[in-house]
């Protein structure tokens, strides 16, 4: 195995993760656009709550893989810039052994919780039967999709985005026909939607997986290469990612389960569906994070502190100006996007609720974007446990802030703001943490990431209502007159103010690498 193969510059890393990124992500989202009104309209509003329910309950058998899954690309990235031969080897049977476990555990798991999930969260005697049905055929799916998980840790590793935004891209656009197939043949269920979802999820894995395998081949998995060494360190880094991915997952998937228990399963698809957005919108801008893990593990092993700050730096100011503008842009918008693009079957209520909710998501959004940098920057450098730290007590607080807002008659407003309150409480605690590991004063950071980029937000958010004022959109075309001010402004915004035209033409990665150089 040629550790040294696929070494690129920081820049070309980063825009190739981002670019990637953001192509699967607009693909995934015109996917979308399209399928939830149609699964919205043919399950109905009960029916689509109850597929978001089960399918957060299954993420949380994700934490069952020890943090493997996660901690494989850090761990490449450290063999890669240590050149050792012998320990990626080590590496990779020890990481498939514990994933394969761990796929068995969920398939017992899932036998074992299936006649339980249903009452657990709140789906009505009459739709049990579907519920648990669908449990296991997404449980199963899930369990064996763990061992062809190494594939993404080694992309990861070796810093080879591309390949795996183009898996993420064939997976939305299978989805997106098979569920236009369904339509077609008026075969919208929730049975056929969960035996399509999990044959896809299957099939783009183990492509990705064999790409992975012709690339950085060969591999030479073993028996006798397992070692407790490196068990010893994926358990070790794996449980703080653990930790990481069961706060998030606590969060993301508890608060749906506190709708349903509370609110009913109608309010489920309503958050659901202004959830679903936000995922789409917020995954563009945290693309910048994307490689970030394994280069600041990479960095790191060869003690270029410098190359790093500087680096982040740029990524948290050029990530805060794209979050700020998509909040605007929400927040002024989101309301017309579901009324004359989604058209769904909804009262003007449930449209008002959905709409504020967005715009509330989004302000935390904004806040805690840039720091998706620092969590990232310090998982790769071994000060996971801070960023999990960071998570855990987020996730906690939001939650039961969520819940509290839902008891005293906020309904889906208050489920929105407590994700706002996880967004913006990880940003709190992490500046403090990445600032004193970086020896970057806050005050310097507050002003050169968040200070410039306010002012220039609220700027941008009323030049942008005053355009929807002018245009007033009443359908599809007036609404897309009315968001090409706010596209152009926002595009013109991140470039110059971001510092894009000096990332992409003046080399300011290049320069940093001369100066490392030098010194």
């Amino acid at each position: 195995m040629i550790l040294h193969r696929f070494k690129h510059s920081a820049r070309r890393i980063l825009l190739r993760a981002i670019l990637t990124s953001w192509l699967q992500r607009i693909v995934g989202a015109v996917s979308g656009l399209i399928t939830i009104p149609i699964l919205v309209g043919d399950l109905g509003t009960e029916s689509y709550g109850i597929w978001i329910l089960i399918g957060q309950v299954v993420t949380f058998m994700v934490l069952t893989d020890l943090g493997g899954t996660n901690v494989l690309g850090r761990l490449v990235a450290r063999c890669r810039g240590l050149e050792d031969h012998e320990a990626m080897e080590q590496l990779l049977s020890t990481t498939m052994a514990i994933l394969t476990g761990a796929g068995v555990l969920v398939a017992l798991l899932t036998v074992v919780f299936a006649f339980r999930v249903p009452s657990w969260i709140g789906v009505p005697e009459s739709s049990s039967d579907i519920a648990r049905t669908i449990f296991l055929i997404l449980g199963w799916s899930l369990a064996l999709q763990f061992p062809l998980r190494v594939g993404q840790g080694l992309l990861v590793g070796y810093q080879l985005y591309g390949y795996d935004g183009l898996s993420k891209i064939v997976d939305a656009l299978l989805r997106l026909v098979a569920i236009l197939f369904l339509h077609q043949m008026r075969l919208v269920t929730l049975i056929n939607v969960a035996l399509l979802n999990a044959a896809i999820s299957l099939f783009t894995q183990g492509l990705l997986t064999i790409i992975v395998w012709w690339m950085t081949r060969p591999w030479r998995l073993s028996l006798r290469k397992l070692t407790s060494k490196w068990a010893r360190e994926i358990v070790s880094i794996g449980s703080s990612a653990v930790v990481t991915t069961a706060s998030n997952l606590t969060y993301t998937s508890g608060i749906g389960i506190a709708i349903g228990r509370m609110l009913g399963v109608e309010a489920v698809g309503i958050y659901g569906v202004a959830y679903s957005i936000m995922s789409n919108v917020y995954p563009l801008i945290s693309a910048l994070c994307t490689p970030f893990v394994s280069l600041a593990s990479e960095w790191h092993a060869r003690q270029q502190r410098e190359r790093l700050r500087n680096v982040s730096m740029q990524v948290m100011k050029i990530a805060f100006l794209m979050a700020i503008c998509a909040a605007a842009l929400i927040s002024i918008c989101g309301e017309s996007f579901l009324r004359f693009v989604l058209v769904l079957p909804w009262s003007d209520i449930e449209f008002r609720q959905a709409g504020l909710a967005m715009s509330i998501m989004c302000v935390g959004m904004a806040i805690g974007l840039p720091q998706l940098i620092s969590r990232a920057t310090l998982q790769g450098t071994g000060q996971h446990w801070r960023a999990t730290i960071a998570i855990l007590l987020a996730s906690v607080i939001s939650i039961m802030a969520g819940i509290i807002a839902m008891r005293h008659g906020a309904d889906i407003l208050g489920a929105a703001l407590s994700r706002s309150l996880f967004w913006a409480l990880q940003s709190t605690i992490l500046m403090p943490a990445i600032c004193r590991f970086l020896k970057q004063p806050l005050k310097e950071m507050l002003v050169t990431v968040y200070a410039i980029g306010v002012g220039i937000g609220a700027i941008f958010f009323l030049i942008v209502s005053r355009s929807f004022a002018w245009i007033a959109p009443h359908n599809i075309p007036t609404f897309l007159m009315a968001m090409v001010p706010g596209g152009i402004l926002s595009v013109v915004v991140i470039y110059f103010f971001g510092g894009m035209h000096r990332m992409l033409w003046s080399g300011w990665v290049r320069a940093t690498n001369r100066e490392l150089k030098v010194s």
